[in-house]
């Protein structure tokens, strides 16, 4: 495990080849034909959180940066898991948060609650719920697809 003080060492940036993003995205999706962009990755160790990490595609390569603090946290709360045989079902409800506001919405146009700090259980049941499909695939299940229920 890497902690983030090595991720973020002022010795240099890390640069990870495009086609060893590309591997790991088949390998966890089964998706192979996708547009490179940047994106923000969180990065945990031992299930705790560490650090957000921002990667920048050029030049064929992704090059970390330390430099970011997502305004934007995102929540869910599992409601059902289905396992049969070849897939598992997970229907999830799922909040977006800012620091001022709670809502149902990846677009935050529904806003569910204007206190942050409120327990959870209090605008749960308005958030948008999500159904997670994980096909089996050489034993393992990889994610097939989300979609939004409401």
């Amino acid at each position: 495990m890497i902690t983030s003080a090595e991720i973020c060492s002022k010795e240099g940036n890390i640069k990870i080849p495009k086609e060893d993003i590309e591997t790991m995205i088949y390998n966890q999706y089964l998706k192979d034909n996708f547009e490179h962009q940047d994106f923000i990755y969180t990065h945990y160790i031992d299930y705790e959180f560490s650090t957000y990490i921002r990667f920048v595609y050029s030049d064929n390569y992704y090059v970390l940066f330390c430099d970011v603090e997502p305004q934007n946290k995102y929540e869910s709360v599992a409601k059902s898991v289905i396992k049969e045989k070849d897939y598992i079902k997970i229907k999830a409800k799922a909040y977006f948060q800012t620091e001022e506001s709670i809502y149902s919405d990846y677009g935050l146009t529904n806003k569910i609650s204007d206190n942050p700090s409120e327990d959870m259980l209090n605008y749960i049941s308005d958030a948008s719920e999500y159904e997670y499909i994980y096909i089996l695939d050489n034993n393992n299940y990889k994610l097939e697809k989300i979609i939004r229920i409401n």
